[in-house]
This record gives C-alpha cells, sequence and structure tokens, in this order.
C-alpha cells in the first residue's frame, strides 16, 4: 500500500517529480519501522547544501507531508550514523529504479564512537545547514541527560525544518546510546535552565569551542559498552526551579 502525501499523491510520485527537475541529484527512499520516519536520502552533499531551489522544493513538500500525515518525512544527506542502509526506491540521473526489499533499520554506529563524538559531528552539520542558530552543549551529570541549548527561540519554535532535523538526531542518538539527550531553549529572560558553562558551543555554522576530553573513543572511555536502547526525553526541563548546570 502506497504511503499518501495529499490528494492523488504519493511520496513516489513526488520524488520522481523531484528526480526530474533535479536530474544531478541521486535519491533513496526508505521507511523506517523503529523510528516510524519516511526517509529521503539526498546525493551528492554539495548539491543538498547549497542548493536553494531544492531545499524550497523539499521544504515545502515535507510541511505539507507532516500536517496530513500519521509519520513524518525526513530529507537528508551524507551522514556517518544516520542513513538509509536499503532503500526502497531509488532514483538516478532523473529515473527511477526498480524497488528493493524494506529497510529495517536507518542506524549505524563505529563501536568506538561515544556518544561526545556523535553529538559533535552532529551538532557540525546542524550549525552548517541553520547558520542563524546558536548552540550549546552540556552533559548534565546529576540528571544523566545530554542536552543542547538551542537559540533563538524564535528558530527554535518556529523553524520546521530545524526541528524535524534535530528529531532525527535524538532517534539515532536513543537507538544507538544507552544515554538520554533533549533539545530545549531557555524559557524567554528565565535564566532557570541556561546552560552556563557550555561543553561545546557554535555560532553563526561554527564551533567555537570544546573540550578535548569529551572526544575520546568509546573504548578509551567505557570499555565494552552495551548499545541497549532508551527512551528519548525531548523538551527536557528541570521541575526544582534548579539551573542545569
Amino acid at each position: 500500500m502506497e504511503k499518501k502525501i495529499m490528494p492523488g499523491m504519493t511520496i513516489k510520485n513526488y520524488l520522481d517529480t523531484l528526480a526530474l527537475k533535479f536530474k544531478d541529484i541521486n535519491i533513496r527512499y526508505g521507511f523506517d519501522d523503529m523510528s516510524e520516519l519516511h526517509l529521503v536520502e539526498l546525493m551528492p552533499e554539495e548539491i543538498y547544501d547549497n542548493n536553494k531551489e531544492l531545499l524550497r522544493d523539499y521544504i515545502d513538500f515535507s510541511v505539507e507531508f507532516d500536517r496530513q500525515n500519521q509519520y513524518p518525512i525526513l530529507f537528508f544527506s551524507t551522514d556517518p550514523y544516520f542513513k538509509i542502509k536499503k532503500a526502497e526506491m531509488e532514483w538516478s540521473q532523473g529515473k527511477y529504479k526498480d524497488p528493493v526489499p524494506q529497510i529495517k533499520s536507518a542506524y549505524s554506529v563505529a563501536e568506538n564512537v561515544t556518544p561526545e563524538i556523535f553529538i559533535k559531528q552532529q551538532l557540525n552539520k546542524l550549525a552548517m545547514k541553520f547558520k542563524k542558530v546558536e548552540m550549546k552543549y552540556a552533559f548534565i551529570e546529576k540528571m544523566d541527560i545530554h542536552v543542547i541549548e538551542v537559540m533563538p527561540p524564535f528558530e527554535y519554535f518556529m523553524n520546521v525544518e530545524l526541528r524535524k532535523y534535530w528529531t532525527a538526531i535524538s532517534i539515532a542518538f536513543d537507538k544507538l546510546f544507552n544515554e538520554n539527550i533533549s533539545f530545549i531553549c531557555p524559557n524567554g529572560t528565565d535564566k532557570t535552565f541556561w546552560i552556563t558553562k557550555p561543553d561545546m558551543e557554535w555560532k553563526a555554522g561554527k564551533c567555537l569551542s570544546d573540550k578535548p576530553s569529551l572526544l575520546l573513543t568509546r573504548e578509551q572511555v567505557i570499555p565494552q559498552q552495551s548499545f541497549a536502547l532508551t527512551t528519548v526525553n525531548s523538551h527536557f526541563v528541570g521541575g526544582n526551579g534548579q539551573a542545569l548546570l
């Protein structure tokens, strides 16, 4: 059964049109049962990052798609962790290829990668894509959670594509590590939950600082770490009125 996007139009119909319109991109589609996400990989990364017409096209589609469908759709490009292993549908040079069996999982990670390495690499990509966004990262030991503060509030609350991007990071993180992660935004002028001593920080698309000790391999930090899954605590806020850091 085809997954509907809007009356009379399917995901395949849209990607057929997209492939013909942008013949220099390769497209791969899959639906991940675990995360309940429609995934569309666009290659090469240079075109995905720099073609503004392509960006507007798939953002318009995804906003309408998410409004009318139970499961959201995510467009992305080269990523060492978040990827489609076996595509259900593929397009190359504007032409559709025969489908292959449905993917079982969209996530993979090298065994020697720590959560901090994963977070830094993903937030480097996010920062490059959304250069108006500023971010701070810290691990809150007393609450056992990785926290990313996203500013300004307008981008955090109103930028649909940004929200989908960090949701994808959260889902991937959830499936790869036995640890919690949350993207938050300070509540107006209330500094109760602001990260005052970040371990890493991004502005204008660049990582301004990080602690080298964070970026060790998993073998160096946690030998034989379990990769059991856990639940993501999205939009985490403290309940005791104390600052996170």
